[in-house]
């Protein structure tokens, strides 16, 4: 059984860009889906150790803490996986990212109206 576990929302880009990365890199993890509202209180409680703390989906939870960002989860995987580097810690990665991220936000407040 591993010892990491993705929570995510099966409708988010920024879950998908963070399973892709741990399954390219062949990293054993549980998937949670995170139902957002309901699951809030447990996804800061994994997160922070506290309520009073907001949490975001995806969250990979480890021995060593959580990471709350799907690019940070890249680079996790980058640095642990096997395989081909996703180069997730490159300016080409950071840029890219940033220029989709308007329409990632875009995207997700339509899906959620």
């Amino acid at each position: 059984m591993s010892d990491l576990t993705l929570h995510g929302v099966g409708y988010s880009p920024w879950t998908e860009r963070a399973r892709w990365a741990l399954d390219h890199h062949r990293i054993p993890y549980r998937y949670r889906e995170h139902i957002p509202m309901v699951g809030e209180p447990l996804l800061r409680l994994r997160a922070h150790g506290t309520l009073r703390v907001k949490a975001t989906a995806p969250l990979l939870v480890h021995a060593g803490g959580a990471i709350d960002d799907s690019l940070a989860i890249m680079r996790y995987a980058d640095a642990c996986g096997r395989g081909p580097s996703l180069r997730s810690d490159s300016d080409g990665a950071r840029a890219w990212a940033e220029r989709i991220e308007q329409g990632l936000a875009a995207g997700r407040a339509r899906l959620t109206a």
